[in-house]
């Protein structure tokens, strides 16, 4: 004789059980009421569950269509030929990603140049003592090299200190 467990009524559900057990359930739950009562509990909870998944499937459907629609209208406008404008646009972006190795130093080149032709352009001796309008020394000692120190008059009591080094 079959013993009434949940693990017996749950292989008939699921039709796992050879001929032989199977009509030993159906025998069981003809004069049990008890096992009947829990058949029909698994029954209602597979049905339960059969029809949540049934539509977190239909959710995860619907959310597939709406990404493949959003995939499609991508490609489609990926494949829509370019104005003049986007074109120029693809092109420029193209042209200086590719030319990024070239472009770094020699704009690095152009501002050295363009110190160096400034200084040039200036003329004199660059180590040369500056010459301040107002300003009055306060003190000079920087131990072997020379330099000035300038205490220059601002707005109210403020003052601005320049120091002038030489490595001469």
């Amino acid at each position: 004789m079959i013993e009434p467990n949940d693990e017996m009524l749950s292989r008939y559900l699921d039709d796992e059980l050879g001929a032989s057990d199977r009509a030993a359930v159906r025998a069981l739950l003809e004069r049990d009421a008890d096992a009947r009562a829990r058949l029909g509990r698994m029954t209602r909870v597979r049905a339960l569950m059969r029809s949540a998944a049934e539509e977190h499937v239909a959710e995860a459907d619907d959310a597939l269509d709406g990404l493949w629609a959003r995939v499609e209208r991508g490609i489609a406008a990926d494949a829509a030929p370019l104005g003049w404008a986007e074109r120029a646009r693809a092109w420029w972006s193209e042209f200086v990603e590719h030319r990024r190795a070239i472009w770094v130093p020699a704009g690095a080149a152009v501002a050295v140049a363009t110190v160096v032709a400034v200084i040039g352009l200036r003329g004199g001796d660059v180590t040369e003592t500056p010459a301040l309008r107002g300003s009055q020394v306060v003190a000079v000692s920087f131990g072997e090299g020379g330099g000035t120190v300038y205490e220059v008059p601002a707005d109210g009591d403020a003052t601005t200190v320049v120091i002038w080094m030489n490595d001469e």
